[in-house]
């Protein structure tokens, strides 16, 4: 199909206001503006400012989960539908300090705790708010000092957030075994998955020798590829760094193999994950099977 001409577009626009009833449209690039609006909330890590703690109880099926004085970071906003009718955004701020206790009832009827995690900045969970912004009450305040800032009033009831529980040991169990024999002996790994896979992942090799994730799940008009930002990341065996998806081997050549999990959010019913095993150095199979199956 043939790219629409200059000529062409301009007697488009000029037919009527192609403005969907606002009195202006300003478009930006969403992954250059999610890239600003990081570095933005990297510069903020330079304050000690946070929110007010927070310490509230949720009920579930066997008893209620409680968080205790957890303190959240930095906000961090990502824009994620560009669509003038249902345009959404993600507003995230990780869990950095505090608890979360599972409590369940005892055989006489008492409270006890059948689970104690503690947060920090590196295994705590995030919390996020979605934000529909066509529904979002907002506006922008006049240019002062050739700047002006674009306000969007969160007190308003037309969000959803949601809070994940979960953590590696609810998805999987990652145990090690000595096997001995005479004067030899031999530890062998066990990863036991504890709840049935919902995703799944692609696998993307890169130069450097590590390894790109992207997290996949069947959505209403078929196959969805998950934002990486949107998912909770645990590396379950390796010695390696895994950073959204982005799995790098040790520089020392350590790893033999690793296993990283994936953990959507936001499902009260369940578990939405998947886990991948990967031999390191990573090797791509799919060409050796594809070229075997031709010959």
């Amino acid at each position: 199909m043939a790219r629409e001409s200059l000529e062409d577009f301009l007697s488009f626009m000029s037919e009527k206001p192609r403005t969907w009833d606002w009195d202006a449209i300003v478009a930006y690039d969403r992954n250059t503006t999610n890239d600003l609006l990081m570095q933005e909330y990297i510069e903020r890590f330079k304050s000690d400012a946070y929110f007010e703690t927070l310490t509230f109880a949720v009920p579930i099926t066997q008893g209620w989960q409680i968080s205790e004085g957890q303190r959240l970071d930095k906000p961090r906003l990502k824009f994620e539908a560009a669509d003038l009718g249902d345009s959404t955004a993600d507003l995230s701020m990780r869990i950095v300090g505090g608890g979360q206790f599972h409590v369940g009832l005892d055989l006489n009827g008492g409270y006890r705790f059948n689970s104690i995690k503690l947060a920090d900045a590196l295994n705590g969970p995030v919390l996020h708010v979605r934000l529909r912004l066509g529904k979002t009450p907002g506006h922008i305040e006049p240019v002062y000092k050739g700047e002006a800032k674009v306000v969007i009033d969160l007190s308003n009831p037309t969000w959803d957030f949601y809070l994940p529980f979960s953590d590696l040991s609810d998805l999987m169990a990652v145990e090690q075994i000595i096997v001995e024999g005479g004067n030899d002996s031999q530890t062998i790994d066990v990863l036991l998955p504890l709840q049935t896979e919902t995703h799944w992942f692609q696998y993307q090799p890169m130069a450097d020798g590590s390894v790109q994730l992207e997290l996949w799940t069947d959505g209403m008009d078929g196959a969805l590829r998950i934002e990486p930002e949107c998912a909770d990341w645990f590396l379950a065996k390796g010695n390696g760094t895994l950073d959204l998806g982005l799995y790098t081997p040790a520089a020392d050549g350590s790893d033999s193999y690793a296993v990283v999990v994936a953990f959507e959010p936001g499902n009260p019913r369940g578990y939405w994950w998947t886990y991948a095993i990967l031999p390191m150095p990573y090797l791509d199979v799919a060409p050796i099977i594809e070229n075997g199956a031709r010959s």
